[in-house]
């Protein structure tokens, strides 16, 4: 697998477009995981990736981080991105749960997580 890295700011195009896009190819499924927010990375990943799907999930409990739907679709993703906000968060309602072994196995299967600011940091 792969990762991608971004610290805080703007988002970098070429490393979705040309990065990420050469590793998974066009047509991949993304899945961008938050636990606030909007679905604005939809859009724009879509167009820079030529994605065959992009879906934003927001996953603000530790239920949710360990649904079997969550894993599912995670699993069955070839990017998986999260984005920025409080990296506690993440790490309390994330660590040991579905949603840490799904990014696992992305990883292992030869995908690409990423993330930027507090997504980075909490790789």
């Amino acid at each position: 697998g792969a990762v991608l890295l971004m610290g805080g700011g703007a988002d970098v195009d070429t490393s979705f477009s040309q990065n990420v896009k050469s590793h998974v190819g066009s047509g991949a499924d993304v899945v961008v995981l938050r636990t606030s927010g909007t679905d604005a990375y939809n859009d724009y990943l879509s167009n820079l990736m030529a994605a065959d799907s992009v879906n934003t999930m927001i996953i603000d409990t530790v239920s949710k981080a360990n649904s079997d739907y969550v894993e599912w679709a995670i699993k069955s993703a070839e990017f998986v991105f999260v984005s920025g906000g409080d990296q506690s968060e993440y790490l309390n309602l994330w660590a040991g749960t579905k949603v840490q072994s799904a990014l696992q196995h992305v990883f292992d299967k030869g995908g690409v997580i990423g993330g930027t600011s507090a997504g980075m940091a909490m790789m």
